[in-house]
Parts: structure tokens; C-alpha cells; sequence
């Protein structure tokens, strides 16, 4: 899951409940999460994340999520990481 807000927190206590809410919906969801607070100023003009620290956050999410596709699915015919 991951949460973006202009605030300070970047949405990270909707996380939970929408992680609840999505399970109940029967989908499966990664354990992992990240929350971008300002997420209004978080991205340059060409839509890459600024922050360095932010971009590892995400790009530790996908990976993530690679790993829970393939345990469903098989390998994936390109990485979620360079899809994006």
C-alpha cells in the first residue's frame, strides 16, 4: 500500500484501514507500506520522485510486490521497477 498527501504524513493512518478494507474485499495485499508526506513538492517535472530516501522507499515497495506476484503467478515477463 502506499499513501500520498500534501500534509506531513502522507496519509499513513488511512493505511490501515484500507489495508483491512481491501483484505475483506478478498485481495491480497503486501505487507509492506510507504507513506509520501508532501507529496505535492515530492516530484520533479518529469514525475521522478526528489527525494532519494523517498525513491528507495518506493522502489523497495515494488520490489516487494514483484515478490508477492510471482509467488502467485510465476516470474513476470518484465519487472515491475522498470514498468513504472
Amino acid at each position: 500500500l502506499l499513501g500520498a498527501s500534501p500534509g506531513a504524513l502522507g496519509g499513513i493512518r488511512c493505511l490501515p484501514h484500507l489495508r483491512l478494507l481491501l483484505r475483506n474485499l478478498g485481495v491480497t495485499v503486501s505487507p509492506a507500506q510507504m507513506a509520501l508526506g508532501r507529496a505535492d513538492q515530492a516530484f520533479a517535472a518529469d514525475g521522478r520522485l526528489i527525494d532519494a530516501a523517498s525513491l528507495r522507499m518506493a522502489e523497495h515497495l515494488l520490489q516487494k510486490m514483484e515478490l508477492i506476484e510471482e509467488r502467485r503467478n510465476g516470474p513476470s515477463p518484465a519487472p515491475l521497477h522498470e514498468v513504472v
